[in-house]
């Protein structure tokens, strides 16, 4: 993991040496991640239309890599990603939204109802085990919550990179109960154990 922060910040430093034009341009960064070292899903590159303000520095930056990296594959992991923008309202007042990927991609009139409801399903496929995977780390370390507070503090930890509906939550509880990860508590139903 250490390694890949550190390729991506030098590969992401030298784009931009070689590449002066995109100053102008909205800010790129990416992270190359390995596969096997970090929680990926198998999102890729078609399930997301990037803005063509994003798409063309993307595309450019992943020349690059590949230019030095001959023997990698990329695949964009939109459900990891997010986004700046500057907006401006019918008040005439700019503010700064801090966006996922998706949500930067929602606003793009080109879309079609079935591309939209392709991306609404496919960001619901991309949440699921980011709240799995806050559910566990929740449960791991306090080994037996309520489900109320399951609720706050799943949706405490995701609020920075999305809000989640208390339906999915338990929705991703029950799976971990089905899988063995968590149980119900056989007195009070209301409350869950994590099982090691």
């Amino acid at each position: 993991m250490v390694a890949d922060t550190k390729t991506s910040k030098e590969t992401l430093q030298g784009f931009y040496r070689s590449h002066a034009e995109l100053s102008d341009d909205p800010k790129l960064s990416v992270h190359v991640l390995t596969t096997g070292s970090w929680p990926l899903s198998r999102t890729t590159d078609s399930s997301c239309n990037l803005p063509i303000e994003v798409s063309a520095p993307y595309e450019k930056s992943k020349s690059y890599y590949l230019g030095l990296h001959t023997h990698k594959k990329l695949s964009l992991q939109p459900n990891m990603g997010n986004a700046e923008i500057i907006a401006t309202f019918g008040n005439g007042h700019k503010h700064e939204l801090h966006v996922s990927t998706y949500q930067m991609t929602t606003d793009t009139p080109r879309k079609s109802e079935f591309e939209k409801l392709q991306t609404r399903k496919s960001v619901e496929e991309n949440i699921r085990p980011q709240i799995e995977a806050a559910i566990a780390r929740i449960m791991k370390f306090r080994k037996q919550l309520d489900h109320s507070n399951v609720i706050t503090e799943v949706t405490k930890e995701l609020m920075s990179l999305f809000l989640p509906n208390p339906i999915d939550i338990k929705k991703r509880i029950e799976s971990l109960i089905d899988r063995d990860y968590l149980e119900r508590d056989s007195i009070d139903t209301n409350l869950y154990r994590y099982l090691a």
